[in-house]
């Protein structure tokens, strides 16, 4: 506590089981198979260091025991009593076990005594196990009334939030550990079953020793939280697991099995979620006993991983809260009740909850939710199993799903043609090694609608054209800025083909889609090496100084660093047989130019291209035209993707040709004027056409005769 010293012995609460202690260990005892009736008192603890606000939620709790099942014990065969004890100075008929009551059903009725009495409680004074016990010196407690509950109990269960200090003097000393273990011994002889509960963090060495003979024998003890909360969990479990050794019962065999599932992975913008619940039976014939059920929500902070709360290859924990799972992303989230239900019970096989669980089956997620953070939802029944006392609060495995976004490309200046492979390429077979038919090249993203009721997504200036289905990918720039319309007709005007109520289709195969023109032939014919890079690893192009030509590599890899390509120059980078790494942004001079032959160049030729994250701008021709490889990956952090990584815009000005093109950026996508930026923009500047056409000769010129005002589109 903060602001106070306790320094009192805590409160504890025993209860006594009058069956010996042998048939706790599950031993066959005589009193055991004679009785039909099972009589459980519960001993408080009402030293001054329980304090009111605890002892409030104490008496609360026992009087939840007396609630219909499943949250009360709610047993025709089980009877309650109570007493109470702190270190009362004894005198002759002073019974220092008061207040107390006999023993009533655990089905309530008339419970108002019971009650009242146990409202009569106030705390004070020190800890003394041995009158906890109902002894006084050696001696049984004689005074009226309380001796009978004594003696009637087969069950005693004991609790405290301290350690002995009276007889005696000082906290755990030997007067008072001894005088409790006796009384104890003199319980178990009568035949009486005996556990104790510890409340909070209080060593528990004393008690070990008074109910077990040893300060390391943990039989039959439990533990209670520090403010009492789990009290009446805790007291039905006990007391039903030692009544079970008592009373004879018809046996149900069942075991049910909660579970969450959902197929979404990832929510973004203004989307929705889905969650089913069901409740597996595993008996063929027995209906279940009623349960009360629960959905748990967590909202788990960015950054944390939700791995713990799948349990690793366990389909759920038994004797769970929201407070272990929160403890076990390490407090980085909250949990809260968002469904539940009493009294249901499940028939053989599985039933599902979604139509009582219905608040909870959806989620919906706006740009109100962190990216990164994670939600999920987990499926609690409180009697999961035959036995109505243990377990309890069997906790499903978490369905999770993580706030997220979908990043997006845009191209611009020009079309998307997906589907063709290089002239020097042979053309891919129709089927696979096992005969099956290849699926044909197609065009997939995603779109994300938003709260301002528009649909963003990826998008190219021009047209797409694909041999297979384009899905969520919009042409003539349909979806730039958003789209009020979330249906694809409204931005796929561009989209060439469309069959079957499907977009896309251009070819039956991809053969009619033609080859991507062999742009590396005709750029590296006729030009001589200007400088053979054998032996370099990394380079970089600034300046006056650096001279036009082709720069190679026959083999091994190179890494390009920031360059500024200047007036005039012609620069052919050509690595056939290894990886070309753009460490650097590559820019070119602004100008301004008087001649077609002044615009500078890079064309990038290599087996496989990779940028690194930190660069947001390549001005090249980008060409990876290997049969064996033939990649252009936007991102080379081999990490698992991330809003953490890989997240700055990255701009290509320049064709960008590849058999494979692996778009890793995560920027962008953000939230109000932002929700329309790209991840990464691939853009076919006027300049590119220019030199294509002189290719970098000044004996072509391009002089502006007239202009005319069109729409952006005719």
């Amino acid at each position: 506590m903060i602001g106070r010293l306790r320094i009192m012995a805590l409160p504890v609460l025993f209860v006594m089981l009058a069956v010996g202690i042998a048939a706790l260990a599950g031993k066959s005892s005589p009193v055991a198979a004679a009785t039909t009736l099972c009589k459980a008192a519960i001993v408080i603890d009402r030293s001054g260091s329980v304090g009111d606000t605890n002892l409030n939620t104490e008496q609360q709790q026992i009087k939840n025991l007396f609630a219909p099942a499943p949250r009360g014990i709610d047993d025709p065969n089980i009877q309650l009593a109570f007493w109470s004890f702190s270190s009362t100075i004894y005198t002759n008929g002073v019974n220092y076990d008061a207040p107390f009551n006999g023993f009533v059903s655990s089905q309530g009725g008339n419970v108002g005594a019971f009650n009242t009495n146990l409202d009569s409680i106030v705390t004070e004074g020190g800890t003394n196990y041995e009158q906890g016990f109902g002894y006084h010196q050696g001696v049984l407690n004689s005074q009226p009334g309380i001796s009978d509950v004594i003696k009637n109990a087969n069950i005693i269960v004991f609790m405290t939030d301290g350690v002995p200090n009276t007889p005696g003097t000082g906290d755990n000393n030997a007067t008072a550990r001894n005088a409790a273990r006796a009384a104890v011994l003199k319980h178990k002889a009568a035949g009486k079953l005996i556990a104790g509960g510890i409340i909070g963090d209080v060593s528990q060495g004393s008690l070990d020793f008074v109910i077990n003979g040893n300060d390391n024998d943990k039989t039959n003890i439990f533990h209670v939280s520090s403010d009492y909360t789990d009290l009446t969990t805790q007291l039905k479990s006990i007391i039903g697991q030692q009544c079970s050794l008592l009373i004879p019962t018809v046996t149900k065999h069942y075991s049910l099995l909660p579970m969450v599932t959902t197929s979404d992975r990832v929510a973004s913008g203004l989307s929705t979620a889905t969650f089913s619940y069901d409740v597996n039976n595993s008996s063929k014939t027995d209906v279940s006993d009623a349960s009360d059920w629960s959905v748990k929500q967590l909202i788990v902070d960015k950054g944390q991983s939700v791995a713990p709360l799948y349990f690793g290859n366990n389909a759920y924990q038994d004797n769970y809260s929201c407070a272990k799972l929160v403890a076990l992303v390490n407090d980085n989230a909250t949990c809260t009740d968002v469904a539940g239900g009493q009294g249901r019970s499940f028939s053989p096989g599985d039933t599902s909850l979604n139509a009582e669980a219905q608040s909870a089956t959806t989620l919906t997620v706006d740009d109100s939710w962190p990216i990164g953070t994670k939600v999920c939802f987990v499926l609690t029944l409180a009697q999961p199993t035959d036995n109505p006392y243990s377990p309890t609060d069997r906790y499903s495995r978490a369905a999770c799903l993580a706030v997220g976004k979908r990043p997006t490309v845009q191209v611009q200046g020009g079309d998307l043609r997906v589907g063709r492979h290089f002239v020097t390429d042979p053309l891919a077979s129709s089927t696979d090694s096992s005969g099956s038919p290849n699926l044909s090249p197609g065009v997939s993203t995603s779109v994300t609608p938003k709260a301002d009721g528009r649909t963003y997504g990826s998008w190219v200036e021009y047209g797409v054209l694909a041999p297979g289905p384009i899905v969520g990918f919009a042409s003539l720039s349909g979806l730039q800025g958003g789209n009020p319309s979330n249906d694809q007709a409204s931005w796929s005007k561009l989209t060439f083909a469309n069959s079957n109520n499907q977009y896309g289709f251009y070819t039956p195969d991809d053969s009619g889609e033609g080859t991507i023109p062999d742009v590396a032939s005709a750029v590296l014919a006729g030009r001589d090496v200007t400088k053979d890079l054998t032996g370099v690893d990394t380079v970089s192009f600034n300046g006056n100084g650096v001279q036009s030509g082709l720069y190679q590599k026959s083999t091994g890899n190179l890494s390009i660093e920031d360059s500024v390509i200047a007036q005039g120059k012609t620069l052919v980078v050509n690595v056939p047989d290894g990886t070309v790494t753009i460490n650097g942004n590559i820019g070119y001079d602004n100008g301004p130019y008087t001649d077609i032959s002044q615009i500078p160049q890079m064309v990038i030729i290599a087996k496989r291209i990779e940028i690194a994250p930190s660069v947001v701008n390549v001005s090249a021709w980008l060409i990876a035209n290997s049969a064996e490889d033939g990649i252009i990956s936007t991102c080379n952090d081999p990490g698992t993707l991330t809003i953490q990584m890989c997240n700055q815009q990255l701009t290509i000005n320049g064709p960008v040709m590849a058999n494979h093109l692996q778009l890793r950026r995560t920027g962008g996508a953000g939230v109000g004027d932002a929700a329309g930026d790209a991840a990464e923009i691939i853009n076919l500047p006027v300049n590119s056409y220019l030199w294509s056409q002189s290719a970098g000769h000044s004996d072509i010129k391009a002089e502006t005769s007239f202009t005319t005002e069109l729409p952006p589109y005719f």
